[in-house]
């Protein structure tokens, strides 16, 4: 469990009060009723006129069930009025939502005191987000998402499946929504990688700007392209990177740290060749290879070792070579210095699997410096260096899925003579390498001594542009974060999971948008609508979702519908209102 987590536990124990809460607003007997129905069923609808004591009720609940750890979080959501935008206003997200929300602040501070609420909502325990934000969280239906076999596409997860979180671990898919077609915008980070996903999409970012305190916070793609930049120019995000993914352990025909010696500095082609100046390397190569196969020097040459089975004759040998069977197998054998690749099986298989694996490159075909512009006892810096493009693919799926960030660069085109005169008839690439600290990515001492991270390596954004508009969807995976891994290796947000989400005034949310907020209720959540049928602003009534309760509650268990009759409001409002509604529906 990273330091994060923990501190995130350490808090969920320390969130009670000293002492049981006790409200300041008491609730008469039909609100206590209605509180007893939301105790005991997972989707209500509290209806009833203003000053019925609707919100009153689903806020004591809200807090009863935090405090008890019962839920990790309260979200509260509204419509804001008919063609209302909120971009325009000043502040953060809770800023701009305040005065929609003013009468649920107004029950919660009731409740348990002004000081106190804005604590938990600067804590992030209660979150405020704007209807239109709950249904955006989305991506491509092209964009992939990772699954402990590997990548998929969005558009083929179903519930049921499973998908790996930031942890590495996997974790089941609740909801699948599909969102319709929405602007997607492409999000690059700063080692050159890219992501695509709708404005609405939320990340979980660390500001840049409070150095001391680096805490994260959930915002949207459309805050974050707001402001990318610190008045100093520096970047003003980061996201956080993912733990080592936690594939099945393979079944390797082939040592994984023989394997990336072999593809480092091995000669694949007619016989199985190594070369190196470190003698470390070939007792490394001779502990790992199956009997009777031996590596030996070859005559006249200073590096260059042969691996056979000795003297036999030529059908024996080629029989006992297991080594080169397996190399066959995997479809290395007779693949030369720009195409060999890294097979699937070795790229899904465990980390410490991995780990060898990428260490037997990085031994060979790897080295260590400062990185020119930080000084060596602030980071140091792994290249790895490579004609072959799939190579390059594969080291880099390697690192990122371990936690490491990689950014690749042309160090040499095709057709150019370097200082020594070296003319590359294939472009060289150069991979800048930034693992944790927990993993060091060599074995060989001589490296693996320079090896020191001091700053853990991290991915800032770049730059968030407009890119298409296409079909989208989001969906709801059961982590305890909400974060889960999308195109190359990117941490991302979740929907909500044991949260008490309360939706004010629902009686103005379509028969659709009422569908697709029930549709995310994730498991160890609640959902409360509080809704006035005498105040609906749609334009068509019969549009409201907030009728579509009543079949609900007749079919589905777990769906009730409670109405609140006492009102405190002055004895001529009624029949006010009762004129406005008739008036509607002429």
């Amino acid at each position: 469990m990273d330091q994060q987590q923990s501190a995130k536990l350490s808090n969920l124990d320390k969130r009670k009060p000293k002492n049981p809460i006790k409200f300041k607003i008491e609730l008469n007997e039909e609100q206590k009723n209605a509180k007893a129905v939301i105790y005991d069923n997972p989707v209500v609808l509290i209806r009833g006129y203003a000053g019925s004591g609707k919100t009153a009720c689903a806020c004591q609940v809200a807090l009863d069930m935090f405090f008890k750890r019962q839920v990790e979080k309260i979200i509260i959501t509204r419509p804001t009025v008919a063609k209302e935008e909120i971009g325009f206003l000043p502040g953060d997200m809770k800023d701009k939502m305040d005065p929609w929300l003013a009468p649920v602040y107004a029950n919660l501070h009731g409740l348990y005191g002004r000081e106190a609420v804005d604590k938990l909502a600067l804590q992030g325990d209660i979150e405020i987000v704007p209807f239109a934000f709950m249904r955006g969280r989305a991506q491509p239906l092209h964009s992939r998402v990772l699954t402990p076999h590997g990548f998929v596409q969005m558009g083929d997860v179903k519930v049921g499946d499973s998908i790996l979180g930031q942890d590495g671990q996997p974790y089941e898919v609740l909801g699948v929504f599909p969102q319709g077609v929405m602007d997607v915008y492409r999000v690059e980070f700063t080692d050159g990688t890219s992501v695509l996903a709708s404005d609405d999409h939320l990340w979980e970012v660390v500001d840049m700007a409070y150095q001391t305190k680096k805490t994260a916070s959930v915002r949207t793609t459309k805050e974050i392209r707001q402001q990318l930049k610190l008045k100093n120019g520096q970047l003003k995000w980061k996201i956080p990177l993912m733990s080592p993914a936690i594939f099945p352990t393979a079944n390797l025909p082939i040592d994984p740290y023989m394997l990336g010696l072999l593809l480092g500095d091995g000669c694949l082609v007619n016989q199985i060749l190594f070369s190196t100046k470190d003698l470390s390397l070939v007792e490394e190569i001779q502990s790992r290879l199956p009997s009777p196969l031996k590596i030996k020097k070859k005559a006249g040459d200073n590096y260059d070792y042969g691996i056979s089975a000795g003297r036999t004759t030529y059908a024996s040998r080629d029989q006992r070579n297991q080594l080169k069977h397996a190399l066959s197998d995997l479809g290395l054998l007779g693949k030369h210095s720009w195409d060999k690749f890294i097979p699937d099986l070795y790229l899904h298989a465990d980390p410490h699997q991995r780990i060898e694996l990428l260490r037997g490159l990085m031994d060979t075909d790897g080295s260590i410096y400062s990185d020119g512009i930080h000084s060596r006892k602030t980071s140091s810096v792994s290249h790895y260096y490579t004609v072959s493009e799939k190579l390059r693919d594969g080291v880099s799926f390697l690192v990122q899925s371990l936690g490491g960030v990689v950014k690749v660069r042309k160090y040499h085109k095709a057709g150019t003579v370097d200082e020594w005169g070296r003319k590359y008839n294939y472009d060289l690439y150069d991979l800048f390498i930034r693992m944790p600290s927990s993993i060091n990515p060599f074995k060989l001492t001589r490296k693996a001594d320079l090896f020191e991270v001091i700053q853990e390596p991290r991915r800032g954004i770049m730059s968030i542009e407009w890119h298409s508009s296409e079909p989208v969807q989001c969906i709801a995976v059961s982590a305890p974060n909400k974060l889960y891994i999308t195109d190359n290796f990117t941490v991302t947000h979740n929907t909500f999971v044991n949260a008490f989400v309360l939706v004010d005034e629902c009686q103005n949310i379509t028969h659709t948008q009422t569908e697709m907020m029930l549709g995310r209720l994730g498991k160890g959540s609640k959902m409360v609508f509080c809704g006035d049928v005498a105040q609906i602003d749609l334009k068509n009534k019969k549009d409201s979702g907030i009728g579509f309760f009543l079949r609900l509650e007749e079919n589905v268990p777990g769906v009730r519908v409670v109405t609140l009759k006492t009102n405190h409001r002055h004895e001529v409002v009624e029949p006010i209102l009762q004129v406005y509604t008739d008036y509607r529906d002429m």
